[in-house]
């Protein structure tokens, strides 16, 4: 039973409950199944989700002259060089306080403006705040934020560690006042991560902001957990390890969140116990080597102390429900 696919999670789910067929108890065997698996990850540990991604701050730029008028969006450049990857970075004119979020841009002496860092969760319909008109001012264009992976969860650590540049979290409103008071440039050394759309299933948009802004590019290498990719299909599999009894563990994870999804609270916390002493007999010595889409690979007994991609996670790092 190793080889445990979606459809029979789901068989056992409607054996399990009268034959209900109907299309809300159907939803309910997927999200069951995908909860049981998530928890069977958790508890034994299973570092699967954990990923790298690759982030990217642009220097600031002044190059050039700028014009806006006061209540409007479009910002003309006069020895400008606007490129595509300044949307979502911020722009500050004339060392004024406020600060406007890049919306678009349609060429390199052309740009629209939208937020400022304090309407960045709110509507983007935020144009240009000053008393009068501008015509040919010195601006700064700067990046203290950049786009994490969509299915990007949580960090790895609290700390942020890449060879010489740590950063330490702050709180994001906490940040936005700072740069409102002192837009310095420099190596950053704070970070605040902003979600939007909420965070939980689907994926929000996340971002990574960090103070001070980066005055020179800087190439972040970043450690993070995503989120699982969920099983949607019949024939999908889960990715257990290669023995008859991982796919009876799994079964007894998805019976106990039947009983949640049944209202029986004592009933689940019977259940869970009884799966948790399950998957430590049966999996105990399972740790995984690496994942190949849903072909995951693993290794019988202990990890390498010194092979991060077999190691199961440490006690109190994040992990998924």
């Amino acid at each position: 039973m190793a080889a445990l696919t979606l459809a029979d999670v789901k068989s056992l789910l409607r054996d399990r409950n009268l034959y209900d067929t109907s299309a809300r108890s159907e939803r309910d065997y997927v999200r069951i199944a995908n909860a049981a698996a998530g928890m069977l990850r958790r508890k034994r540990r299973w570092a699967f989700d954990k990923r790298m991604c690759k982030l990217i701050f642009q220097a600031e730029r002044h190059d050039g002259t700028v014009s806006i008028n006061a209540g409007a969006f479009a910002v003309t450049g006069v020895g400008t060089s606007f490129v595509s990857a300044d949307v979502s970075s911020f722009i500050r004119f004339n060392g004024e306080v406020d600060f406007y979020s890049i919306l678009s841009r349609a060429s390199p002496t052309s740009l629209n403006i939208g937020s400022d860092l304090e309407q960045t969760r709110l509507t983007g319909a935020f144009p240009y705040q000053g008393a009068g008109n501008l015509s040919g001012v010195a601006y700064s264009l700067f990046c203290p934020r950049a786009l994490l992976p969509t299915n990007f969860r949580c960090l790895e650590r609290p700390t942020i560690q890449d060879g010489s540049w740590r950063l330490d979290p702050c709180d994001l409103a906490d940040m936005r006042q700072v740069y409102k008071r002192d837009a310095g440039l420099g190596t950053p050394e704070n970070y605040a991560i902003e979600f939007r759309g909420g965070t939980s299933t689907p994926p929000p948009v996340a971002w990574l902001w960090v103070y001070p802004g980066p005055s020179e590019k800087h190439v972040l290498d970043l450690w993070y957990y995503g989120w699982p990719d969920a099983v949607a299909a019949d024939g999908d599999y889960f990715g257990l390890p290669d023995t008859p009894l991982a796919g009876e563990v799994l079964l007894q994870y998805a019976l106990a969140f039947l009983e949640q999804q049944k209202g029986e609270v004592q009933g689940f916390q019977v259940q869970v116990a009884i799966a948790d002493k399950f998957a430590a007999e049966a999996l105990g010595d399972f740790v995984p080597v690496r994942d190949v889409g849903q072909r995951r690979l693993w290794r019988s007994g202990s990890a390498g102390a010194d092979d991060e991609s077999s190691r199961p996670l440490a006690a109190g790092e994040p992990v998924y429900e």
